[in-house]
């Protein structure tokens, strides 16, 4: 038995509402592929900030087998390109807006292909439902495609630094998630949130109710959180929010 062809699917088309399922109803009905909704809550209109979250996602992916379509894309109905590239088995398509831009910075890939502005008629409001999702099942059906090839170093995001000392996502719980990998990084570092002090803890049960403390999340990325609380609401902190990096502030409590 032939096993299907999966499609992940990120997007800031939101938790409610009809969008990312139209998407998935043009693959559904153009190929056989099983399509799975990675995330639908990215940053809004924020493809600079969504770069490192889906850099980071992607690298949690139990199969890296398959087709992965991401949307946040702002310039809908502009001029902006289109591409496709692949790493190793998995194809990705989406905007040239720097979302992809960590990614293929990591993985070090040298071009991708451009996609040719559809001949019909399409949605100016609606890429994603009226190109993107065709093109990609022209993909995954292996249809003859348009498109022309253009090194990575061209595309929007190249010039993007590795790294970013922001919180790029908050979480159901309040939790705050930032672009910083925390490989690396000594237990004894203070995270600076404002004027806020955060030091670290290796799980929730370590710190007191409504405690904040930094650890690795579940995609190795620097995290702030708080136990039973939110550390959004305790920080007044979100999307943009910058950290900074001290060892000169003493935890008190571990005095």
């Amino acid at each position: 038995m032939v096993p299907r062809q999966v499609v992940y699917f990120f997007s800031d088309f939101g938790l409610h509402g009809p969008y990312a399922g139209q998407v998935e109803a043009v693959i559904a009905h153009r190929s056989q592929a099983h399509f799975i909704n990675l995330l639908s809550n990215a940053p809004s209109a924020d493809p600079f900030r969504s770069s490192y979250l889906l850099a980071a996602l992607y690298q949690e992916l139990p199969v890296k087998r398959g087709y992965f379509l991401a949307v946040v894309d702002p310039g809908v109905g502009s001029a902006r390109q289109v591409i496709t590239f692949q790493i190793g088995k998995m194809t990705f398509l989406g905007p040239d807006n720097g979302l992809f831009s960590r990614l293929i910075a990591r993985h070090d890939v040298k071009k991708v292909a451009l996609l040719n502005y559809p001949t019909k008629r399409i949605s100016n409001s609606f890429h994603a439902r009226d190109w993107f999702a065709p093109e990609l099942t022209k993909l995954i059906n292996g249809e003859a495609m348009d498109f022309q090839f253009v090194a990575t170093t061209k595309l929007i995001g190249s010039d993007w630094a590795e790294t970013l000392n922001e919180i790029i996502y908050v979480d159901h719980y309040g939790n705050l998630i930032s672009g910083v990998p925390a490989k690396g990084i000594p237990n004894n570092m203070t995270i600076m949130l404002g004027t806020q002090a955060v030091f670290y803890a290796g799980t929730f049960s370590k710190v007191p109710s409504g405690a904040l403390f930094w650890y690795e999340n579940s995609m190795g990325l620097l995290e702030i959180a708080a136990n039973s609380a939110s550390a959004s609401e305790l920080t007044s902190s979100g999307i943009g929010s910058e950290i900074y990096f001290s060892d000169n502030v003493k935890n008190k409590t571990n005095q």
